[in-house]
């Protein structure tokens, strides 16, 4: 993770590009207290939410050339002083959250909302994959992956991505690029629009 936020703080920096961080560790300890102790859908959904603000923090500290901000205004203000804005989610979304609270719902979603909201060409989901495969490749070896799909075909499969995204990038109309990040190169391709390891999702 350290050697990824040096990648991106150093490559990435007033590029235009926009962190919007996952919840990691923060949100499976509220799943854990979700399971544990059967808190409300609303509840559950704001906490994991600021889960993905406090992974944002820490990705600021780890990220070279970067600043947290809790608005696009001042993710663009960030850009335009050649730094990598890396968004605290939860002001936005207080103030404007179309989700319905569910665990069908995390940062993937999150982060396609935030993108669309920003004019982005594409959002770019890292994980610890390769893309969307035809099975589950840590348990089939004859998992294909599959380098284009449209949302549509996404939609009742199960993969790396959650449930919801799939309408949400057929109704926003933005594409997605799932990748590995711990091959940042990939992602750099991906954003210049050059083949390398991933899944594009279209609307």
């Amino acid at each position: 993770l350290k050697a990824l936020c040096e990648w991106l703080g150093s490559s990435l920096a007033g590029r235009g590009v926009l962190i919007v961080p996952g919840g990691w560790r923060f949100a499976d300890a509220v799943r854990e207290a979700d399971a544990a102790y059967r808190l409300s859908p609303e509840a559950s959904h704001r906490m994991a939410i600021l889960a993905m603000d406090q992974f944002g923090l820490m990705l600021a500290d780890l990220t070279p050339n970067s600043k947290a901000v809790s608005s696009l205004a001042e993710a663009a203000g960030a850009g335009k002083a050649g730094l990598l804005p890396i968004l605290l989610p939860s002001k936005l979304l207080e103030a404007e959250d179309p989700f319905e609270p569910s665990w069908d719902v995390t940062s993937d979603s999150i982060a396609a909302l935030i993108a669309s909201k920003a004019g982005a060409d594409a959002a770019y989901l890292l994980k610890d994959v390769d893309g969307i495969f035809t099975a589950d490749p840590k348990l089939d070896a004859n998992a294909r992956l599959l380098p284009k799909l449209k949302a549509s075909d996404l939609a009742g499969m199960r993969s790396c991505v959650d449930r919801a995204l799939p309408r949400l990038i057929q109704r926003l109309g933005i594409r997605c690029v799932v990748l590995n990040g711990r091959f940042p190169d990939r992602l750099l391709a991906a954003i210049e629009g050059r083949p390398a390891t991933y899944t594009v999702i279209e609307p």
